[in-house]
């Protein structure tokens, strides 16, 4: 029992890491895209 909540809490963290990358890839593609406008 112990074992399978780390292994959600494992999940849960991996799928935050992901979604931050996420939104920081797209915020800084979009920082990218205003600079070639300019």
């Amino acid at each position: 029992m112990p074992q399978r909540e780390r292994l959600g809490i494992g999940k849960s963290k991996l799928e935050f890491v992901s979604k931050t990358i996420q939104t920081h890839n797209s915020s800084h593609n979009r920082s990218k895209l205003l600079l070639e406008i300019k």
